[in-house]
């Protein structure tokens, strides 16, 4: 029992350092709806790494649509860690909005975001007409599991997964080989904010609310 223990604890720590490799890439580092920085959360099943806000909009659309769990909090499965190195933001971007409108605004409001999250992943709106879901190398996990990852340079797991550092926003430029370029929606400063629990959606490492406009 104790080894066990022991085997599933050190499968553990190996999936949250492949999941540490995968948060160096560039777009990992960001929200794949709202572009907020430092996300925590990912819908494994779809292969996005999201921000606390969209991850709760995430839980709304259900099970059957997105699967919901914390980066470093919850434990992983291979397969399911195999699924978010076979896609990531990138991919998931080519492949999720590969069809947006050119200078689509990408929404910051709670109810343009959900309804952009929506026609994004249950509707597909903006997918290529030959979209083929991407499939998890899941022998390829294994195997780095059964040789042991590589470690972590950047220190402990507060730093691995950037809960030292407030979230932000970035603005996206064009790349080869990415998605329309999108515009961030400037926020009226004179509308009056509310603060709010989004979906009872919230970290159990502190409580986080969310302002909307």
């Amino acid at each position: 029992m104790a080894s066990s223990r022991q085997s599933d604890k050190a499968q553990q720590e190996r999936l949250q350092m492949i999941i540490a490799e995968l948060l160096k890439d560039e777009e990992n580092k960001y929200c794949a709806d709202c572009d907020a920085k430092g996300p925590r959360w990912a819908s494994w099943n779809l292969g996005v790494l999201l921000c606390i806000r969209c991850a709760g909009i995430h839980r709304g659309l259900g099970v059957h649509i997105s699967k919901v769990k914390s980066l470093n909090l919850d434990s992983w499965e291979p397969q399911q860690v195999a699924m978010l190195k076979a896609v990531g933001n990138r991919r998931a971007r080519q492949l999720y909005e590969a069809n947006l409108p050119e200078f689509f605004r990408r929404p910051q409001a709670d109810s343009a975001l959900e309804q952009f999250i929506r026609a994004k992943y249950e509707q597909k709106r903006y997918v290529p007409s030959d979209f083929v879901p991407p499939k998890p190398d899941i022998e390829s996990i294994k195997k780095s599991i059964a040789m042991g990852a590589s470690s972590n340079p950047g220190g402990g797991i507060a730093d691995i997964f950037g809960l030292s550092s407030p979230s932000t926003s970035r603005h996206l430029g064009g790349e080869i080989n990415s998605p329309p370029r999108i515009l961030e929606t400037a926020q009226n400063p004179e509308t009056p904010k509310k603060e709010v629990r989004l979906l009872n959606f919230i970290n159990p490492l502190f409580s986080v609310y969310v302002n909307f406009i």
